[in-house]
């Protein structure tokens, strides 16, 4: 079966949204310095990720999400996000069918309305950031963050 696209926005939107009110109960969301999405190139998975603006100078690999304090947060939120995804498993799992084209601007979009609701008039930078560095978190920070807070990703 072919990835549901509308049924998984509404599922990440609402993943987000529990996420950042678990995140919030452990960090006021104004201290945070990022905030976002994590998966691999293939996009088959998708995970809540964070860090703290106290942190984020001392870290030797800042663009490492896997070393963010909050990197897995609620993930337990993400649990129908997770099955719809495996949903584009094909050939035994040989093959994941995905159509980057509609997903990535999708993410994206999700994003960046999490960014008007949660971090308007803040330099927390949100973003979609892929394991080994991508284009797509290039392109996702450039198109959610205003410019000044994209910036800081250069």
């Amino acid at each position: 079966m072919p990835i549901r696209y509308e049924v998984l926005a509404d599922a990440l939107a609402g993943a987000l949204q529990e996420c950042l009110g678990i995140l919030a109960r452990e960090v006021d969301l104004r201290e945070l310095a990022v905030f976002g999405l994590y998966t691999s190139g293939e996009l088959n998975y998708l995970g809540p990720t964070a860090e703290t603006k106290s942190r984020w100078p001392s870290l030797p690999f800042q663009w490492s999400p896997a070393d963010w304090v909050f990197h897995g947060i609620a993930q337990d939120a993400f649990k129908e996000v997770d099955a719809l995804l495996l949903e584009g498993w094909r050939d035994g799992c040989d093959t994941f069918d995905v159509d980057a084209e509609r997903l990535v601007p999708l993410i994206v979009s999700i994003l960046a309305d999490v960014r008007r609701r949660a971090f308007t008039g803040t330099d927390v930078l949100v973003g979609l950031f892929v394991a080994g560095g991508h284009r797509w978190t290039d392109q996702s920070v450039e198109m959610i963050n205003p410019p000044k807070v994209a910036l800081r990703y250069r």
